[in-house]
């Protein structure tokens, strides 16, 4: 339940420190003098840890807002509330990632705990499945709900979350409403060590799955999964789940959490900002590229940032950390720290928020290991290469008039040109967690996808070289769609072949539940071959933090899902189309970007009120440089813009930094330099991307 706003209501408490106070007569406190009869309901916001500065809301069954408050930094609050209250009330704590969701039928003051445990109860007990439509629900009389049913409620959970408990040594009771600090121990361990993802489902439910963070780096995470209104026995049939295991894998305390995780997740990031706090004359020698500061050594493994390596990056102005050793960086805040798995050796990966003082905003993940003092020190994955995998959706346009746009779901592969010992890195062979083998080439600016021709066998050029596609996205599922409008996603029919070179299609496209029953956060592996390398000279292995979403799922889950949420204005695109080269249906425009030094764009939301669409964090500039003396006669290029949440339009300047040359020494475009698309990229906090591209398409070269 987790949204970009928020990421960008934290940014802002990053950088002003705001203290928030209440709504109205409402606060986090009773007023001095409150009388003895008054209500008041407290209780902790916690995701795995405490979550600062996070709106609580109270409505009561008559769809009134009965008290407001904001939590403080260890995720309390105490809010009186309207003495004209209905017992029965939802309330909502809107934080800086997430949204959760508690039920309360009280009388009289009381304590009760909004976590994600809570936001399941209030899928379990929504006429939709949907939790975040409970006070709706409740309101219109959909739903009713008193204290024997949240019980009960409490109940079904316990059971399906017995092996879990039974390995942690705890109750989940105190998680409603009994004191339970988010410190990552007691009770609050449980927080720590599972995932839930609700998603709707067309027949007015929703599918659940909660991942269990028991696994280690090489190991599938056991996944329950089920709908709102299954019934308990067949719950723990369908999963195998036993008082010890889920899925015939036993759950042991060692592979789980440990007490107080989330403590020393959250002490590691506050430690990360005050180094960054410091001036960047203090933090480092620029001279010597080497971090100086104590405060900022002792953030790694072993007080030298000289231990740290992740995913081919050590500490540097041009690799890991660069914010270290550069004025901007000065300010960035790290915080909402979230533990993913522990690995075979006892090292932490955990994932944080970092802020830079311009409001961009990023979810990153890292490795910690435990030092001598019981802090994290930062040590990364110890990764040659740089890899990962996230799950996309994309919504595909195009400037030539009367072209049907295209919705594809699949994986975006991302992983740059590298070498190893001055040999390149030539092919990467890419399993993922059903097994299946996607070998990249190496193209102009990143690994890519063969270009597949019309039998969907790799293409090769006059030197027998394979041909890239310029693209990495694996689609699954590629469908027609009409506007903003998805057809029938059961019945849309699959788009044909087409001579797009950085349009990679399915020879044949996966089903839904076939794309639905790829583990949530499965492990794709990665192994790096040079030219003459016979088996991999290094293979690695990342790991999803949530899986595609269907077709069917992307059409059942709008507005809330942010695909097509934002779209180029043609106001923005006409300046290109007056650009115009030559243009003949079927072949595509050619828009020449020759002597320009940068492009702008602007766009816009389709998302009614009250959804809040997610916020694009990058607009990218899609080209090709032709080379005609050379082979292949072209080199592809991208440039790259970080966006801030408010920002509704952006330019784009050519950039030197992107490994192809494509800009003259003042900064323009060359000539036979040309656009073939321009995307929006929004990106959730599990890593779900979803992009809107506006295309040329550029016909097969």
């Amino acid at each position: 339940m987790r949204n970009q706003q928020g990421i960008y209501l934290f940014a802002v408490s990053v950088l002003t420190a705001l203290v928030i106070t209440g709504c109205g007569s409402n606060s986090n406190s009773p007023s001095a003098g409150t009388a003895p009869t008054s209500t008041v309901i407290s209780g902790i916001v916690a995701s795995g840890g405490p979550i600062e500065n996070a709106r609580v809301d109270i409505k009561d069954q008559t769809g009134k807002n009965v008290g407001s408050g904001v939590t403080a930094p260890d995720g309390s609050f105490s809010i009186e509330i309207d003495p004209s209250f209905s017992p029965h009330m939802v309330m909502t704590a809107t934080s800086a990632d997430e949204t959760l969701v508690s039920m309360v039928d009280t009388r009289v003051s009381t304590t009760v705990n909004v976590n994600t445990i809570s936001t399941l109860i209030a899928a379990l007990m929504s006429a939709s499945g949907n939790p975040s439509a409970l006070a709706a629900e409740l309101a219109s009389g959909q739903v009713t709900f008193d204290e024997k049913s949240i019980v009960a409620n409490w109940g079904k959970v316990e059971s399906i979350l017995k092996p879990l408990l039974t390995a942690l040594n705890t109750e989940i009771a105190g998680l409603r409403s009994g004191p339970a600090p988010a410190n990552g121990t007691g009770p609050d361990r449980l927080l720590d060590a599972l995932d839930i993802g609700i998603t709707k489902n067309a027949d007015n439910t929703s599918t659940i799955q909660i991942s269990i963070k028991s696994a280690g780096e090489e190991q599938e995470m056991p996944v329950i999964r089920f709908t709102n209104s299954m019934l308990l026995e067949r719950i723990l049939k369908d999963n195998g789940i036993t008082p010890t295991a889920i899925q015939n894998q036993a759950i042991q305390a060692a592979n789980l959490p440990a007490s107080g995780t989330s403590a020393q997740i959250a002490d590691l990031l506050k430690r990360m900002t005050a180094c960054f706090s410091l001036p960047v004359a203090t933090r480092v020698d620029i001279a010597a590229g080497t971090v100086t500061a104590p405060q900022c050594r002792t953030l790694f493994k072993n007080d030298d940032p000289a231990n740290y390596l992740h995913s081919g990056a050590v500490v540097g102005a041009a690799s890991a950390f660069p914010g270290l050793f550069a004025e901007s960086g000065t300010g960035a805040g790290y915080g909402q720290g979230t533990f993913e798995y522990r690995r075979d050796n006892g090292d932490i990966v955990f994932s944080f928020i970092s802020v830079s003082k311009t409001l961009v905003s990023r979810r990153e993940e890292s490795v910690a290991t435990p030092g001598r003092d019981g802090k994290l020190r930062l040590t990364g994955n110890q990764y040659r290469f740089a890899g990962s995998v996230n799950p996309m959706a994309e919504v595909r346009g195009y400037m030539q008039s009367g072209l049907g746009g295209l919705i594809s779901t699949g994986y975006d592969i991302k992983i740059p040109l590298q070498e190893i010992n001055d040999e390149k890195i030539v092919r990467v062979d890419v399993t993922s967690p059903r097994g299946v083998r996607y070998s990249l080439v190496r193209g102009s600016s990143s690994m890519t996808l063969p270009k597949l021709d019309s039998r969907f066998n790799p293409e090769v050029d006059d030197n027998s070289e394979i041909v890239d596609s310029s693209s990495a996205f694996v689609r699954l599922r590629v469908i027609t769609a009409t506007d903003s409008l998805f057809n029938d996603g059961k019945s849309a029919p699959a788009v044909p072949y087409t001579g797009e070179r950085d349009l990679q299609l399915p020879r044949q496209n996966e089903t839904d539940d076939t794309i639905a029953s790829y583990p949530p956060r499965g492990i794709w592996t990665l192994a790096y071959f040079t030219a003459n390398s016979q088996v991999p000279v290094a293979t690695q292995a990342v790991r999803t933090r949530a899986r595609a979403m269907s077709v069917e799922e992307l059409k059942n889950n709008r507005p809330g899902v942010p695909l097509y949420s934002y779209y180029l204005t043609d106001e923005s695109l006409k300046p290109l189309l007056d650009r115009l080269y030559s243009s003949s249906p079927g072949s595509g425009l050619h828009l020449s970007l020759q002597d320009l030094r940068s492009t702008s764009y602007a766009w816009s939301t389709l998302v009614p009120p009250p959804f809040t669409p997610l916020a694009p964090v990058s607009l990218r500039v899609m080209g090709t440089l032709l080379t005609p003396s050379s082979i292949p006669p072209f080199l592809d290029f991208v440039d790259n813009v970080d966006l801030s949440p408010d920002m509704k339009q952006a330019e784009v300047p050519c950039s030197f930094d992107t490994g192809v040359l494509h800009c003259d020494a003042q900064g323009r475009y060359l000539e036979n330099t040309w656009l073939d698309g321009v995307q929006l990229l929004s990106r959730d906090n599990y890593g779900r991307e979803f992009s809107y591209v506006a295309s040329t398409l550029r016909p097969a070269q």
